[in-house]
């Protein structure tokens, strides 16, 4: 499972240098700038077409995507941010830093989240 992890930060992080890319040549063409925040986390969900007959939609709903979505919502422009879970799974790969703890709506107890920075040099060079 820390394989999913891993891919799932991995992309974050290049999917954030090329906004960032692009961002800069856009400013050159004097056009507005990219920015997005990525939110990461793990576990069950359930996945599949829900709706009325007419209008089926396929989603995933379920406790670890709405925290996904909650990570999301915190995250800045630029910043990709995981929960403690999906951290304990890349420590060892990537450059990070804690943030404060926050109250999350559905949560009872504040949320540790992580800022991921960087893929450690080595871990790069394993990929």
């Amino acid at each position: 499972a820390a394989q999913s992890e891993r891919s799932a930060v991995l992309c974050a992080l290049e999917i954030q240098t090329r906004a960032k890319q692009l961002s800069a040549e856009r400013t050159r063409r004097g056009l507005t700038t990219v920015g997005f925040g990525i939110g990461i986390n793990a576990g069950e969900a359930v996945a599949g077409n829900l709706g009325a007959a007419k209008r089926l939609e396929y989603t995933v709903i379920g406790d670890a995507v709405n925290l996904a979505q909650r990570l999301e919502s915190q995250a800045r422009a630029g910043e990709v941010l995981v929960s403690q879970p999906v951290y304990e799974k890349v420590a060892m790969e990537v450059e990070a830093a804690p943030r404060d703890p926050v109250k999350l709506k559905g949560k009872s107890k504040p949320v540790q989240l992580w800022e991921i920075r960087r893929v450690k040099l080595a871990a790069t060079e394993a990929a």
